[in-house]
């Protein structure tokens, strides 16, 4: 039994007896008590849970560490490689960085700026599936190497069309900035997020308008900064890998889109169950219960 079914089952046992309900009519009339429980005696099953709270969380963080020490026991070559091949990564990135950035901005080098930036944002994607692996969400970091893909594809597209590509990558934040903080300000009394200011989108209607000048309607699509190379309005990711050559990582990228979007899944076509000969009957289980109680 759960740490919550504990405490609402005590409840319960609690609200029979204070009842007085014969016990030939006990299973009939839970039901209904664990509802007026839930509703009645919230505060009080939420002090019982935050009273049981150290002891909880200390049985489930040894657990959690037994099991990621066995996982890197047993994956330690493999991670020892990935861990040594960032470290190289991330050398040789700081360096690059420190020993040309001022020449760089001298240069108004945009292709320096595109790329350091994608760098450093690869490194921050690849630490981030490594812990997820290490904590044995080998699904979650195969995500995360879905991004670090988009970042390889980018950065390739325009280290083969040089500055002024880079540039105008660099100035298309600005323009997603604005169609994101249009739909805050939509939506921000349902969301219960801070509405942008009048100011704020001034700012940055007033910056795309001058990218705009400077370059092209299209900029305000997505991926608008690659019209001038690819010809398209509405150009998108694989797009970019065609043209760079990369477009064969494309079945991968979609195994590993699987685990970011919604469409349904198996359970038993998770990396993380492979090993498991349950997870099925287990998971399928799990969701009935919880669509039960959802209902």
């Amino acid at each position: 039994m759960g740490h919550f079914e504990q405490i609402l089952a005590t409840l319960v046992e609690k609200a029979l007896t204070d009842l007085a309900i014969p016990e030939d009519q006990i299973e009939s009339a839970r039901g209904g008590i664990a509802q007026d429980i839930m509703a009645q005696f919230t505060e009080e099953m939420r002090d019982d849970l935050l009273r049981r709270a150290p002891a909880i969380l200390k049985r489930e963080r040894r657990d959690t560490q037994g099991f990621e020490k066995r996982n890197l026991e047993r994956w330690r070559s493999a991670f020892d490689l990935v861990e040594l091949i960032w470290i190289v990564a991330a050398e040789l990135g700081s360096n690059f960085n420190n020993e040309l950035r001022d020449q760089a901005q001298q240069d108004n080098d945009y292709l320096f700026e595109a790329l350091t930036h994608l760098h450093a944002r690869a490194l921050l994607v690849s630490n981030e599936a490594l812990c997820l692996m290490k904590g044995g969400f080998p699904d979650g970091a195969l995500s995360r190497w879905r991004t670090l893909h988009e970042h390889s594809v980018i950065a390739m597209f325009l280290k083969m069309h040089g500055s002024e590509a880079a540039h105008r990558y660099l100035a298309s934040f600005d323009f997603q900035a604005l169609k994101s903080a249009r739909q805050m300000r939509e939506y921000a009394e349902r969301a219960r997020i801070e509405l942008p200011s009048d100011a704020e989108i001034e700012y940055l209607e007033e910056c795309c308008k001058r990218w705009t000048s400077k370059f092209y309607e299209e900029m305000r699509e997505e991926y608008g900064w690659t019209f001038p190379i690819l010809g398209k309005k509405r150009a998108n990711l694989f797009d970019l890998e065609e043209a760079t050559g990369l477009d064969h990582w494309r079945p991968r990228f979609r195994w590993a889109s699987q685990h970011t979007h919604g469409q349904h899944r198996p359970a038993q076509a998770m990396l993380g169950v492979v090993e498991s000969t349950t997870v099925s009957f287990s998971l399928a289980k799990a969701i009935l219960v919880w669509l039960t109680h959802c209902r």
